[in-house]
């Protein structure tokens, strides 16, 4: 798939999202919950892009949003950490992405979460740091 498609994707769902606000008043989290999922979906558009610095970006703020919900979604951050260590492997920075790594790790085995399927990147990732 293009970027270019996924770009135009990304801000198709940002759009439709603030379309259905306008005609209900959304929960908290919901609102919340389409935004940690917009960051994190620009931060792997410009990390396709080549756009390093502002995909972590991105993904930090998907982080730090997810947190702030009431119930912050475990396999996001699962999927935003892995993000952030794919970020620090491209750098080269392997300590850094494996911190991440581990980081996702812990919270799958914690949560039993292994096995599953959005679990499979960040395994991957885990075997070749």
């Amino acid at each position: 798939m293009s970027s270019r498609l996924i770009q135009s994707a990304a801000f198709a769902f940002l759009l439709v999202a603030h379309l259905d606000s306008q005609d209900r008043e959304p929960a908290l989290d919901d609102a919340s919950q389409r935004s940690v999922e917009f960051w994190n979906t620009l931060g792997t558009i410009r990390q396709g892009q080549s756009k390093l610095a502002e995909a972590e970006q991105d993904y930090q703020r998907a982080l730090g949003l997810n947190q702030s919900l009431s119930s912050p979604n475990k396999m996001q951050r699962v999927s935003i950490l892995n993000n952030l260590a794919t970020i620090q492997q491209a750098r080269r920075d392997f300590s850094k992405a494996e911190a991440f790594l581990t980081s996702g790790y812990e919270i799958l085995r914690e949560n039993n979460l292994t096995n599953n399927p959005g679990a499979g990147p960040l395994l991957a990732n885990l075997g070749f740091v």
